[in-house]
């Protein structure tokens, strides 16, 4: 098996989101999940106060398929793929989909993630891995405990 990773952004169009949105994040999340699990789709999705970062990884065709349906999600606008390729190993092997919530983070600035989302363009994959480097880095030190998660 060939293992792929994508990163893409995208713009969140606030009026499409059902309110509360608290409660659409959690639906929503918990659907991507599920589909992640049935095929083998790991990774992290990342809000801000005006758009996604969303970086995804299995095999091609599954990878393909979530990407698919994000393009065809009326929430998201201006979806740009900032990288994509093949990658050695899983950056988030133990999370069908790790959400990290900085809509009202005020130092998320100082984060690389959230100045790789905020820009448009396209970038390396290993350099989007390592700015989410330390997303990935913050679930190694419960590895055991997302592993007997992902039964």
């Amino acid at each position: 098996m060939t293992l792929n990773a994508i990163c893409y952004r995208a713009d969140i169009d606030w009026r499409r989101i059902p309110q509360p949105a608290d409660q659409e994040i959690e639906r929503t999340l918990h659907r991507a999940r599920q589909l992640n699990r049935l095929n083998g789709v790991t990774g992290a999705l990342l809000l801000f106060s005006d758009h996604v970062l969303q970086w995804i990884e299995g095999e091609a065709d599954s990878i393909a398929d979530t990407l698919d349906c994000a393009s065809r999600d009326r929430r998201l606008t201006s979806l740009e793929v900032l990288a994509s390729g093949q990658v050695a190993s899983r950056l988030f092997p133990h999370c069908w989909l790790y959400f990290g919530d900085h809509r009202h983070d005020s130092g998320q600035q100082e984060h690389e993630f959230a100045r790789l989302a905020a820009l448009s363009g396209r970038r390396s994959l290993e350099g989007v891995g390592a700015a989410l480097a330390p997303v990935s880095g913050v679930l190694k030190s419960a590895e055991f405990t997302h592993t007997a998660m992902l039964v």
